[in-house]
């Protein structure tokens, strides 16, 4: 079970981290 754990922690932080990125491009493509 750790590494479905591990999985979904991985995936979790991976789409955080592309928010992040679609964030930023939407206010730099605004400025």
């Amino acid at each position: 079970m750790w590494h479905l754990d591990y999985n979904a922690y991985v995936w979790s932080f991976e789409n955080n981290v592309w928010k992040q990125q679609m964030v930023e491009l939407q206010r730099t493509s605004r400025a």
